[in-house]
């Protein structure tokens, strides 16, 4: 397979004002105050001073109201740019939350502005000093997927900042830039191009560039070693399971940091087929994009500690050789597991992951995967699902995901959703209660997870992939969602 990775518009970096930027769009935000009147950002404030005031006058003259993302082009002649698009971020980000920082902010909105515009220099004003999250947040919403239909982005991106960051935070920047769009690429392609043959040789390939070690663990492999979760998901499709080993070396001084990634390339469910999603079923590999490219981003901009991936790649189909419901299978840790629906895949790919990578001395396991509908559910669209017994593993991430602007929150852990997974042919089914399935889930991979080491479950089922229409800079699609979290954390354990 080709390299899949599409780059988001060309970036500079100036400490050239806004107001004499020789470009095509300068992008700025407005809000409201508590009485409804409109209020300039400190972009948009330089602007309008430089024209005497033509900015505010244009915007109330068209009565211009800045509710959340809404958007006005005005021409101001006479300036060295071609338009101003204003960008509202009406009151909503302004209001205190424990969310707030998560879901709308500013960046949100200038990221908003920018992903509509095609063609032509954009300029945007980073801050003060050097923001790092809003570069990142503008730069993404450039991203298009152009590999099978032309998508014209912004030819180039200009950030304007008091201060010109150095060589280094511009080197981090890209380094995540490309992580989280090749994360993207992998889940939009379709599934009959990333099959797991496919997949191997593009993570093979990936991680030859990154500087990552890469291991390919064949079918003969996972069945010579009793992998029979994964081998039995795989079983059906004419290419069978693998599961690919990524390593990014630090200097070995701390232990690593050991992520497991739910790469199913396709899932149709296998015998109890899905009867909706099945055209977005590509995306049933989110989990493991995150975690690779978490992963290749350690291996551009190595740090004290590995970090390490174990990625479950499996097609989940219908066919003369499927997996059937009433089968038991015989993991790798010798557990013996009754399946009780072939849709209830992932967590089988993930626990013979999770046992191969036989982690016991990690600072930290964690399983990633878009794994249950039951965490689109409970929280929406927007924000991923954490299943964790650990207190300190749970805040470690919540703070990195923080960090990184991306939305999770910890549901509860209980004993009697592990009660709810008894077989009476098994020791445990791949299906426990109806009601709470992604903590139900949680409590399956929780009897793989390694002795010693802190373990904690990321369900990112409605993030990783934006069926609707793009929102505040977030593309329809695969979103690349957890690797900026990831890469987050490894540098915060």
């Amino acid at each position: 397979m080709p390299n899949t990775l599409t780059r988001c518009a060309e970036l500079t970096t100036t400490t050239t004002p806004l107001t004499e930027l020789d470009v095509d769009v300068v992008v700025v935000t407005a809000g409201l105050d508590d009485d409804g009147a409109l209020v300039l950002a400190e972009d948009a404030r330089a602007i309008d001073a430089a024209t005497g005031g033509a900015l505010r006058a244009t915007l109330q003259r068209t009565d211009y109201r800045a509710a959340w993302a809404s958007q006005r082009f005005v021409n101001l002649p006479g300036t060295t740019f071609g338009a101003v698009l204003v960008v509202g971020v009406g009151r909503e980000a302004r209001e205190p939350g424990e969310l707030r920082i998560t879901l709308r902010e500013r960046r949100h909105a200038l990221a908003a502005g920018v992903a509509g515009l095609t063609g032509g220099r954009v300029a945007v004003r980073v801050g003060a000093d050097w923001d790092p999250l809003l570069a990142e947040t503008v730069a993404l919403a450039t991203y298009r997927f152009d590999r099978y239909a032309e998508k014209p982005r912004p030819a180039r991106l200009v950030l304007s900042c008091a201060r010109q960051p150095d060589a280094d935070a511009l080197a981090e920047l890209d380094s995540r830039l490309r992580s989280v769009c090749f994360a993207r690429d992998w889940v939009n392609l379709p599934g009959g191009a990333k099959r797991p043959a496919a997949s191997a040789e593009l993570l093979l390939a990936e991680g030859a560039q990154a500087g990552v070690e890469v291991h390919v663990y064949s079918t003969e492999d996972l069945v010579a070693a009793g992998a029979g979760g994964i081998v039995g998901v795989g079983q059906g499709s004419a290419e069978p399971a693998r599961i690919v080993r990524l390593t990014a070396y630090g200097d070995d001084s701390p232990p690593p940091l050991v992520l497991v990634g739910k790469g199913l390339t396709y899932d149709a469910g296998g015998i109890n087929l899905k009867t909706a999603w099945l055209e977005h079923m590509k995306l049933d590999m989110g989990g493991a994009a995150a975690c690779v490219g978490a992963v290749l981003h350690a291996g551009r901009r190595p740090r004290r500690r590995t970090v390490q991936a174990w990625i479950a790649l499996a097609e989940n189909i219908t066919s003369a050789t499927s997996y059937l419901t009433g089968d038991v299978l015989r993991m790798h840790n010798g557990t013996s597991v009754e399946v009780a629906n072939t849709d209830a895949e992932g967590r089988l790919a993930l626990a013979d992951a999770m046992s191969l990578a036989d982690a016991g001395g990690a600072a930290a396991v964690l399983t990633v995967a878009t794994l249950t509908g039951s965490a689109i559910a409970s929280l929406g669209p927007r924000t991923a699902a954490i299943n964790s017994a650990d207190d300190d593993l749970t805040r470690a991430v919540l703070d990195a995901a923080a960090a990184a602007g991306e939305s999770m929150w910890r549901m509860p852990h209980l004993p009697y959703f592990a009660e709810s997974l008894r077989s009476k042919v098994a020791d445990v089914a791949n299906l426990g209660m109806a009601q709470g399935q992604s903590m139900v889930a949680a409590e399956f991979l929780r009897r793989f997870a390694p002795v010693g080491a802190p373990y904690l479950h990321l369900d990112l089922a409605g993030p990783a992939f934006n069926m609707g229409e793009p929102y505040d800079g977030v593309p329809s699609g695969g979103t690349g969602y957890g690797v900026r979290s990831l890469i987050e954390l490894a540098d915060r354990l």
